[in-house]
């Protein structure tokens, strides 16, 4: 990626929805479907270590 230097990926993280496994879908030539997600960060406290 040329956003990136060649040690930018130990700071960053991918997250990416998934539909697999048992909620794994057919989708017919054509067809759509929709895939969101929510992502929420929080503090964690310094007794957690």
């Amino acid at each position: 990626m040329l956003d990136f230097d060649d040690a930018g990926y130990s700071e960053m993280v991918c997250v990416e929805p998934a539909i697999a496994a048992d909620n794994s879908l057919l989708l017919v030539p054509g067809g759509t479907h929709i895939v969101g997600q929510e992502i929420t960060s929080i503090q964690l406290g310094s007794d957690l270590g």
